[in-house]
């Protein structure tokens, strides 16, 4: 399953993963989007294992409906790509109450992959791979105002969102230690991709203009990403860091066991997730 699947990494991932041979489960929010990017990659791969699920993952009940119809059809999941996310120059609150940045960049991926547990665990080598950025390094939580009501930047939001990923990868992996599931966290580099195209503001640029200088291609990111998931090497590696394909030190932060129970437990309580342990 790879989500944020019809542009971008995810696209490039999708291709890289159906050329495999891959069962694949695609989610987006805009379905003719995810129609043609289906069609796109059959025809191209000839891989016709490939479904389309809808689903804005910002919204917590479309999460929930996602995973209900996952599990209808099948009764495992190997593979779990958490690549959807999104930066937003203005604060923007969802369905939920929730600001945007946080509910789709971290939350999203936190609630689907609890919900996914089950499925996962009857794998008998499941992996789970979040997709993170290097931009974790500068974020930080601040418990009394985290969505951001009172001091919204958009690069806060999303240095936030990033740092609430990896402290979220950490935490699991030990969770996880008697269970064959690895998850690990993946800055893949800087990649061209759409990410802040839409939006013209001083830190945007900045964004826009290091992609298009340094960034590498969606498709060399996403072969990182299909090397973590598949490659024997990282079979029993779990809680890591990579940047691309090297395992790095994350920061001091995302080290902080207090903090990242911390956020576990507030966020259980943001989306009323069953506590699976």
């Amino acid at each position: 399953m790879i989500t944020g699947a019809t542009d971008g990494i995810g696209k490039a991932t999708a291709f890289l993963f159906a050329e495999k041979g891959a069962i694949l489960i695609l989610i987006g929010r805009n379905l003719e989007k995810g129609k043609k990017t289906v069609s796109d990659i059959i025809q191209r791969t000839k891989n016709s294992k490939i479904e389309y699920m809808q689903a804005d993952l910002s919204i917590q009940a479309n999460i929930i409906d996602l995973v209900e119809r996952f599990k209808a059809k099948y009764d495992h999941l190997d593979i779990l790509v958490n690549n959807v996310g999104g930066f937003f120059s203005e604060r923007i609150e969802t369905n939920d109450g929730l600001e945007l940045t946080f509910a789709l960049n971290y939350l999203g991926p936190f609630l689907l992959t609890n919900l996914l547990l089950k499925s996962l665990k009857s794998s008998p080598h499941a992996r789970i791979i979040n997709l993170t950025s290097s931009a974790h390094r500068y974020g930080k939580l601040n418990f009394d105002d985290l969505q951001l009501k009172r001091k919204f930047l958009g690069l806060r939001a999303y240095q936030q969102s990033k740092l609430a990923i990896v402290l979220f990868t950490k935490y699991l992996a030990k969770k996880l230690e008697k269970n064959q599931i690895t998850i690990n966290a993946i800055h893949p580099g800087i990649v061209k991709t759409n990410i802040a195209q839409q939006h013209s503001g001083i830190q945007e640029k900045a964004v826009k203009f290091l992609k298009n200088t340094i960034g590498i291609s969606s498709k060399k990111a996403a072969g990182f990403i299909t090397n973590l998931a598949t490659s024997n090497k990282w079979s029993t590696i779990s809680g890591k860091y990579f940047v691309k394909m090297r395992i790095i030190k994350s920061s001091k932060r995302s080290n902080n066991e207090k903090l990242a129970e911390k956020l576990w437990k507030l966020s259980l309580n943001l989306t009323q997730a069953l506590q699976i342990f």
